[in-house]
């Protein structure tokens, strides 16, 4: 559902925002007391927003929704608009205002959306300032089911929108959430007590979001092989790996365009592969099952385009913890490595967000 906001009000579409605009026409019944006057515009598009409509364009929108010349030489104007589109901390922006020949203001409109992109923006300024114009007008071109008749008195003009919204049609039944895949990222990560030392590995991951209270992080990571020996003997000891998968859910994720925040809690299912070497035949290699239990906090801030850069820390607790002992030559045991029951990751990646 497109979304965008006038001065507070949530509008399920720019569709229903010409009803509410068709309430709020009354108070521009100054601007049509002379039906059909011409207007000079005044159109700027800030820093950021040089993808939001142009002033030609919106002249053009304008006019043929009125079907007619609104735009003249600014000699023949009896209206001047002034407006801007700007980038806003979390989408886009907008400003109209309306002044009669002699510069006395006959109000103003401030718009938002918070879409990506300035399309639904632009087309909310077409609408509103088609209505600021020429009231009658626009209503004309309203499509019957969302016309509103302009009350009949002349109020003072206030300076926002107080009217309530209309109710809003009934919704289609639900169909169930869709998945909408959030971001694919590679990391590079140092791991420590999950391996006898600080261990390096590469992993990759997703966040798939189905709604803004369901949001999952599937990851894969594998670490490279190192060496735990026996105490005066480096001959005698074995090689460790780590590879595991990682499921968590994220109760806690924001999504904007230049930067993103996620907080997960899950688990990272693995194996431990050991080699023995310098050992006794019966200390054989074997693989045994990694469970921890993990939190997860990342960040990550825009870098070009789709491209992110991901910062990650996470802290686990493994649910089994293995004891790898040898035997000495003297036939007593000695510990050889088990994981902390603390452990904790920091990684590094680039993520691309779709």
């Amino acid at each position: 559902m497109r979304a965008c906001f006038v001065r507070g009000f949530w509008l399920p579409s720019p569709l229903f925002l010409a009803g509410l605009l068709a309430l709020a026409a009354g108070p521009y019944t100054r601007a049509r007391a002379e039906d059909k006057r011409a207007a000079a515009l005044s159109w700027v598009r800030l820093a950021g927003a040089e993808t939001c409509i142009d002033a030609s364009a919106l002249a053009r929108g304008v006019e043929e929704r009125l079907k007619r010349s609104v735009f003249p030489a600014p000699a023949q104007a009896t209206l001047l608009v002034e407006g801007r589109a700007e980038k806003a901390a979390d989408g886009f922006a907008a400003t109209l205002r309306i002044f009669d020949q002699s510069g006395a203001p006959l109000g103003s409109r401030e718009l938002s959306s918070t879409k990506d992109n300035c399309s639904e923006l632009s087309e909310a300024v077409v609408l509103v300032l088609s209505v600021m114009v020429d009231p009658d007008g626009a209503l004309a071109a309203i499509p019957s089911a969302v016309q509103t008749k302009p009350p009949e008195a002349e109020p003072p003009l206030p300076p926002l929108l107080t009217h309530t919204p209309a109710k809003a049609p009934a919704k289609a039944p639900a169909k169930g959430p869709r998945p909408s895949l959030g971001d694919v990222s590679s990391f590079a990560r140092m791991e420590l007590g999950a391996l006898p030392a600080p261990a390096f590995g590469i992993g990759v991951a997703a966040l798939v979001s189905f709604a803004r209270l369901l949001t999952f992080r599937i990851e894969g990571a594998a670490f490279s092989e190192q060496d735990a020996t026996q105490p005066g003997d480096a001959r005698r000891g074995a090689s460790f790996g780590l590879v595991y998968g990682s499921l968590a859910y994220c109760p806690f994720f924001l999504a904007r365009s230049r930067y993103g925040v996620a907080g997960c809690a899950g688990a990272a299912v693995g194996a431990m592969l050991s080699q023995s070497f310098g050992l006794d035949p019966s200390e054989r290699d074997q693989v045994d099952p990694v469970i921890n239990a993990n939190a997860r906090l990342q960040t990550d801030v825009l870098l070009l385009g789709p491209v992110r850069a991901v910062l990650g820390a996470s802290v686990g607790t493994p649910l089994i913890r293995t004891l790898y002992e040898i035997t000495k030559r003297d036939g007593s045991t000695q510990v050889l490595f088990q994981a902390e029951s603390l452990q904790a990751g920091f990684d590094l990646g680039l993520a691309a967000r779709f």
